[in-house]
């Protein structure tokens, strides 16, 4: 049974739950599993699945790196980052630090590019396929360190998405996940909704308000 969420989130902030968070504690938990002490960057940190996975990992204990634009620095700070990069500004696949976790919530990175940046255990997280993500993947299933993966939230049987959501929620109720919504869309503005999503600038979620 799902837990109820016990704070007052509006339905626009439940409904967000469902995305961004949902997908994120797939990655962060069971794809890979953070622990305390870990060192995490989340790449794309101002986004959907960014904003609830900087806000997971801290959760979880880690030491989270945050990678967004000049303009929403000062957003993901609020998220609990504990340090952001300006990928404006610095690429952090050619900076000296290494993590043991990238989280590449846009997939604007490659498994390739970031293999330096990975401690030697490391693993390289992406919720987008793509063929050289693949070939790595098989490559480094039986052996081979720095590894990297691949998972489709929605693809999960219903009762483990249904565990995944409980655990969102609990966190939700603990105070440590807040829903981050950039903006709310009537249902007539479904198509302008979507062109501010396809923009790639968007912070946090979009959603649609349907009235009564």
């Amino acid at each position: 049974m799902i837990t109820k969420i016990r704070t007052r989130y509006s339905c626009e902030e439940a409904a967000a739950v469902s995305d961004g968070p949902l997908t994120s504690i797939h990655f962060l938990k069971d794809v890979t599993s953070v622990v305390p002490g870990q060192r995490v960057l989340i790449n794309g940190a101002s986004g959907s699945l960014g904003s609830a996975a900087v806000q997971l990992a801290k959760h979880f204990g880690a030491h989270v790196t945050g990678v967004c634009s000049t303009a929403d620095i000062e957003v993901v700070k609020s998220l609990g980052a504990d340090e952001v990069i300006d990928y404006t500004q610095q690429d952090f696949t050619r900076m000296s630090e290494q993590w043991d976790v990238i989280y590449d919530t846009v997939g604007k990175s490659s498994v390739g590019r970031t293999k330096r940046a990975l401690t030697s255990e490391g693993v390289y997280l992406s919720p987008i396929l793509s063929l050289p993500l693949l070939l790595h993947m098989m490559a480094t299933s039986i052996r081979g360190r720095k590894k990297a993966k691949f998972a489709a939230t929605g693809m999960k049987a219903i009762p483990e998405l249904r565990e995944l959501l409980s655990e969102v929620v609990q966190i939700i109720n603990g105070g440590k996940l807040g829903a981050h919504i950039d903006r709310r869309f009537p249902l007539d503005g479904v198509s302008r909704a979507h062109e501010l999503v396809d923009t790639g600038r968007k912070r946090g979620n979009i959603v649609l308000a349907i009235s009564p």
